[in-house]
């Protein structure tokens, strides 16, 4: 399904109305080892029981909210739950931070990456160092590729 050009700009000029929350924290430490996938047990869960997604976009001026079935649904299925990530090459940097929401409280964080080479999750624990990591679907890279370009437009439109 995609997302119409105008009910994404919707979203982010709601979303770039809320206060700017903080960017994420890079991880504690690269890695090169390859890191499992998520387990099937925590995607089924996250579908089953998510009910938010919070983006915080690294050098993006907003932040992007999932509160309805839908938009959640499609975002978790964004992570491709057959392909590992051999490691995270050094010099890929993440995006944005995924927070996944159960009952209003975070019950995942992963970091997003989209960049070159670099189309993943890298899903950490709470002592924010990598835990799993699962490539991007296609869906998922288009989706925002798409994010990127239209805030973009927005960022020159404002000059």
């Amino acid at each position: 399904m995609k997302f119409s050009g105008i009910f994404l700009f919707c979203v982010m000029l709601a979303s770039g109305c809320q206060q700017r929350k903080q960017a994420p924290e890079p991880l504690k430490k690269e890695t090169t080892a390859s890191l499992p996938v998520v387990p099937a047990d925590i995607l089924n869960r996250l579908m089953d029981e998510c009910t938010g997604i919070d983006y915080v976009f690294t050098d993006l001026p907003f932040s992007l909210s999932f509160q309805e079935e839908p938009g959640i649904d499609q975002n978790i299925a964004f992570i491709d739950p057959s392909k590992p990530v051999e490691g995270i090459p050094a010099d890929c940097k993440p995006m944005a931070r995924k927070l996944f929401l159960i009952k209003g409280e975070i019950a995942y964080e992963a970091d997003v990456y989209l960049s070159g080479k670099c189309r993943f999750y890298v899903f950490l624990n709470k002592d924010k160092t990598p835990m799993y990591a699962n490539q991007m679907t296609e869906s998922g890279i288009n989706y925002y590729a798409q994010v990127v370009n239209q805030a973009q437009g927005m960022g020159q439109q404002a000059k």
